[in-house]
């Protein structure tokens, strides 16, 4: 009863009253939802990580969502790495934003093969190949350094790394171009 009862204060705007009814009934995972609504993500966050644990990640990415609307990215970023989505949605955030240089630097930063491989597909399709090299280099994708070296009649490099690594698909793409 105190559940429906809070609906009815959050419909009559009285937020304090329905946080109350909210904790009496124990349904955070409403108080949880409760303060995403009305844009308190800290709130939301402290009765996730006491109460509601099994919405923790969807509240730090809420919370990430909330604070990159309002431009402050490093909080976003923090946010988007404890929901575990940081490898698509730090890269999109900021790339958005057009804030290539501190992408980079994240990306530096954080040494993570994904991240490396999303910028290295970043920088090819802008026309960059020396730097997307680079990057598919520190990402380990031997797949795409072998499709990117064929693709500008590099037939020894693509060779050579055919024959240090195993990795299946990229001999596949030299034995197809041969």
């Amino acid at each position: 009863m105190e559940a429906q009862l809070a609906m009815v204060a959050i419909q009559l705007d009285m937020p304090d009253e329905a946080k109350a009814l909210y904790e009496d009934s124990k349904r955070y995972d409403l108080l949880n939802k409760m303060f995403q609504a009305n844009g308190e993500p800290d709130n939301a966050i402290e009765v996730a990580e006491k109460y509601d644990r099994i919405n923790l990640k969807n509240t730090f990415y809420s919370a990430a969502k909330y604070y990159e609307a309002a431009n402050n990215f490093q909080q976003a970023i923090e946010l988007y790495e404890k929901a575990g989505t940081h490898t698509k949605e730090v890269p999109r955030m900021l790339l958005e934003a057009q804030k290539l240089a501190e992408l980079e630097d994240y990306v530096e930063k954080k040494k993570d093969k994904e991240l490396y491989l999303w910028l290295g597909q970043y920088k090819e399709s802008i026309g960059y190949l020396d730097d997307a090299i680079s990057y598919y280099e520190q990402a380990g994708s031997s797949s795409n350094l072998v499709r990117l070296h064929l693709s500008q009649n590099q037939l020894d490099a693509a060779r050579k790394i055919c024959n240090t690594d195993s990795e299946p698909q990229a001999c596949f793409l030299l034995a197809r171009y041969l």
